[in-house]
């Protein structure tokens, strides 16, 4: 195709799709990502069709409708894998594993996080690999093994950096970001928090901008640097409240509980 030429139309509505997960605009992103598996399925685009049923089961796990997501992940991988489309394969069992792991099953997620990284060392899939190494760091983040979970979210950056992923490395700044204050680090979680901040804030990705803002909160405050952290805990909230994070609104109001009693207000 030339490159004076527009586009495919099925891929036009793939990059809308993600423009509008990326922005947390669940419901529209996933209408345009049906339309884009429609278009591509008429069009003989088995790849871009398996890429769009993965782009709508990311959206259902936003949304927390996990039996629909695990039907379009699982959909996507069966298109990839019988026609031989590896990558689609294994960023489809990556999603797979993100489902079994929000439904708290977490054998579940390390094996399937496992099967994806082989396969994406296999074909060359920097980003997938990294994507696969968060992954089983947010896994030993929760059985408690921290310092694997610090070493495997530096690794994922690692991963993130060779394929030049930015919107990929801020989520892993603020994994990794966590795990450091978990190791009560907070001056160098404060900078993992502060670099996924500048990140997020360049590439304007509002859903994870929420959670960066106030998950830098807490060591700010353990510094001692409480007008910082309120600071960063208004922009949480307004971010949060435009894109409908209520979990990111309930720690916003954690942390200013946290401030108020260190300042001597109980009330």
């Amino acid at each position: 195709m030339s490159t004076l030429e527009a586009p495919p139309a099925e891929a036009a509505l793939a990059a809308q799709a993600l423009e509008q997960e990326q922005l947390g605009h669940w419901e529209r992103a996933a209408a345009l990502y049906a339309a884009a598996f429609r278009g591509s399925l008429l069009a003989g685009d088995l790849e871009a069709a398996a890429d769009a049923l993965r782009g709508q089961a990311r959206v259902r796990i936003q949304e927390e409708r996990f039996e629909e997501a695990e039907e379009l992940a699982s959909l996507s991988h069966q298109i990839a894998e019988r026609n031989g489309i590896t990558q689609s394969a294994a960023r489809a069992l990556n999603v797979m594993g993100i489902i079994r792991y929000r439904q708290r099953d977490w054998e579940g997620a390390r094996t399937l996080y496992a099967r994806a990284l082989e396969l994406a060392m296999d074909i060359g899939d920097d980003d997938l690999a990294g994507l696969a190494c968060q992954n089983a760091g947010i896994i030993a983040y929760l059985v408690g093994d921290l310092r694997e979970a610090r070493a495997l979210y530096l690794e994922s950056i690692g991963w993130f950096v060779r394929s030049g992923n930015s919107g990929n490395a801020q989520m892993a700044y603020n994994n990794l970001g966590v795990a450091t204050a978990s190791l009560r680090e907070w001056l160098e979680a404060e900078v993992y928090f502060s670099r996924g901040i500048e990140i997020a804030e360049r590439l304007s990705h509002s859903p994870i901008l929420a959670k960066l803002y106030g998950n830098r909160a807490e060591p700010l405050i353990h510094i001692g640097e409480l007008e910082e952290a309120l600071s960063t805990l208004e922009k949480a909230e307004r971010t949060a409240t435009a894109v409908g994070d209520r979990l990111a609104l309930a720690d916003v109001a954690r942390w200013r509980g946290v401030i108020a009693r260190l300042a001597g207000d109980p009330e």
